[in-house]
């Protein structure tokens, strides 16, 4: 059942840079580069797929291959299996493999073996829409994959993040068709996986298992062109008595991380920051000395002047500066570097913010380099913004889609906090805040109309509040809820009458490269690009099990909540998405409130029933007649018209009995 290959694909095929002659022809377009020198055999967009049959589904298999890693002698073709096996799926837009699937015997079957008791993989080129990927699956042990799995779907709705060319190898990139892969394909894969909205690479996974080495003990770069769309839309509302039936939320936050990358960052005192000390003091004696001469001279000196020669407590500042000096001179240097602890702490907290506080003990972040000496926090970080290459150009559309377009904008920068220790706790003086912010606002509101359905005289236009209200709300949603009293936000147009809610929205998308480096085979930051899917969809199950998978990888047979607590003290680590923890945040919040309001309405309901039985009773009292009789009282009980007990007469005096109430006349 192999595929029958292509004319171009049957000749001899040899490296351009060294000669050697590809070892299999036929799977010259998955086994694209050179064994020896590591030089381009095959470009990625040469392959040529006018010869395959027209598939019956949306997902097409233009090349596939089982065997070897990285020897295509030891490798079959197996193109016209996989595409058999997606068109015996209902829909024909999907491949899946499952882990417990035996290759041999359930997927490709009649097949034999390519390199027996070796570990083997399949790759996988194909093609959606326009659009082609290419997927790479390990076994985990012989005929069967690691967890999870190979799957391919094709999304339901058009992409929202779109790649341009990607490349990982040496920072100049290709050249002569050596020094860098085109790895395009293998991450348009990712982005397709997570439903055309988001690409996610953990910097806990092998950069050589996923890409090869394109230039081995070379340090290597991965530059990633990317767009993520923007959007158009519109929404309509009904209130009832100034409230929405329905709540309001627009959330749109394209995520781009890292947007700041750590350069160097160090705890402690080094060289530098003693210099920089010692110069500071210098300069200051220099301008006091020169101030001094002057009065001395007697010139004249402005009072401000004047002030600078004494220190609040009136002392002279030349004495306490010198001997701050000699000081200064006689510190030695003592410091951590806490680079890749800097650079964690930006990636909890979303990529794009460096937050330390006064609060915090930063000997017990970092360790304590110099027992009771001066100590300073320094950090220089690079803030790649939207383009860090700076290659696209800076219009007000994203190419080639042509939505409106958001700027972040790059920056280097240093940033020297001095530290204050006491009883061995080390804090800062001031707090460290650095943040990326865009441009423009994400969301924006064009049109906003509230007021009578159908009579378009009572209405107001609401544009200015809706935009004020999303961009108090940070630029990025827009969210009223169901216990908003919209009369407050847009006052009534329509007294007395139901109205409805009409708004229209954009939302500002991002083009640009992104470019990060790597050390050991492993990225220095985590990359998180586009929008992040929802929790519990496929998408976003898919992005856990994978990265369970990363765990299982570093861990064997050990238990996954051991790993966790690993990963937390690895160089490596995964991002945490700010978003997503925001949007629980805001969750609970609501949730919090809505069960503050059920609990206020319980109680009131419990005021006014207890009201309504005190008034209940004080008519029943009131309607209550008391009759006076003669003769002796005896007899059996009787009972009112509602239904109180009628006591006998005892010396002249009616007792009336009403439950909770007994009342004695004379």
């Amino acid at each position: 059942m192999a595929m029958v290959p292509a004319p171009d694909q049957i000749r001899e095929i040899r490296c351009p840079n060294c000669g050697s002659q590809h070892p299999n022809p036929v799977l010259c377009e998955t086994y694209r580069y050179c064994a020896r020198c590591f030089c381009v055999i095959r470009a990625t967009d040469a392959i040529d797929i006018s010869h395959l049959p027209k598939p019956k589904g949306p997902l097409l298999i233009i090349a596939a291959s089982y065997g070897h890693s990285a020897d295509a002698s030891k490798a079959i073709d197996v193109r016209a299996i996989l595409q058999n096996r997606v068109e015996a799926y209902g829909a024909k837009d999907r491949l899946h493999i499952k882990e417990i699937d035996h290759l041999l015997e359930q997927v490709f079957k009649g097949v034999v073996a390519p390199c027996p008791g070796e570990l083997k993989t399949i790759r996988v080129r194909f093609q959606i829409g326009k659009r082609r990927s290419e997927v790479l699956a390990h076994e985990a042990k012989e005929f069967h994959l690691a967890a999870p799995g190979m799957l391919i779907v094709v999304p339901k709705v058009p992409p929202t993040l779109v790649l341009g060319p990607c490349t990982y190898g040496h920072p100049r990139g290709l050249n002569k068709g050596r020094g860098a892969f085109d790895v395009t394909e293998i991450l348009q894969a990712r982005v397709e996986e997570s439903g055309g909205t988001f690409l996610e690479i953990s910097n806990e996974e092998d950069l050589m298992e996923l890409f090869g080495d394109p230039c081995p003990n070379r340090r290597k770069n991965l530059i990633i062109n990317y767009e993520i769309h923007g959007a158009h839309g519109k929404l309509e509302r009904q209130e009832v008595e100034g409230r929405l039936r329905k709540p309001i939320d627009l959330t749109y936050t394209p995520l781009i991380a890292p947007l700041i990358v750590i350069e160097k960052a160090t705890y402690g005192l080094t060289p530098e920051g003693i210099q920089e000390k010692i110069r500071e003091i210098q300069i200051e004696l220099y301008s006091l000395t020169a101030i001094s001469s002057k009065k001395a001279l007697g010139l004249p000196v402005s009072a401000e002047d004047n002030a600078k020669l004494f220190n609040d407590d009136g002392s002279a500042r030349v004495p306490y500066l010198t001997q701050k000096l000699e000081v200064a001179s006689g510190l030695n240097d003592g410091f951590f570097d806490v680079s890749e602890k800097v650079q964690l702490r930006v990636e909890e907290s979303g990529g794009g913010k460096i937050d330390y506080g006064c609060d915090e003990d930063l000997n017990e972040l970092f360790g304590n380099p110099n027992p009771g000496f001066p100590k300073q926090l320094r950090i220089a970080y690079t803030v790649l913004g939207h383009d860090s290459e700076r290659m696209t150009l800076s219009n007000e559309i994203t190419y080639p889609s042509g939505f409106p377009r958001n700027f972040i904008m790059p920056r280097n920068d240093k940033y020297c906090a001095e530290i204050v220790e006491v009883k061995g706790e080390a804090h800062l003086l001031d707090d460290v805040y650095v943040v990326c912010p865009k441009v423009l606002a994400t969301l924006d509101i064009t049109q906003g109309f509230y007021g009578h359905m159908t009579n378009y005289r009572k209405v107001f236009d609401v544009t200015a509040e809706l935009r004020q209200l999303s961009f108090l709300q940070g630029g990025n949603k827009l969210c009223i809820g169901t216990n908003e009293k919209l009369f407050d936000l847009f006052r009534d147009p329509a007294r007395g009458v139901r109205k409805i809610l009409k708004l229209a929205y954009t939302i500002r998308g991002f083009s640009g490269t992104m470019r990060i480096e790597e050390k050991s085979g492993y990225l220095k930051s985590s990359i998180q690009i586009g929008y992040v899917p929802k929790e519990g969809g496929a998408e976003a199950s898919r992005r856990e099990s994978r990265k369970m998978s990363l765990i299982g990888a570093a861990i064997g047979a050990k238990g996954v909540l051991s790993a966790l607590g690993k990963m937390r003290k690895k160089k490596h680590t995964i991002v945490v998405d700010s978003r997503v923890v925001e949007e629980r945040e805001r969750k609970a919040e609501d949730e919090e409130e809505e069960r503050g309001v059920e609990e206020e309405k319980k109680r009131e309901e419990k005021v006014e029933e207890k009201k309504m039985e005190e008034a209940e009773a004080l008519a029943r009292f009131r309607e209550m007649e008391l009759v006076e009789e003669e003769g002796e009282g005896g007899g059996e009980e009787e009972f009112a018209e509602d239904g109180s007990i009628k006591l006998p007469k005892i010396g002249g005096i009616v007792a009336a009995l009403d439950q909770d109430y007994v009342v004695a006349i004379g």
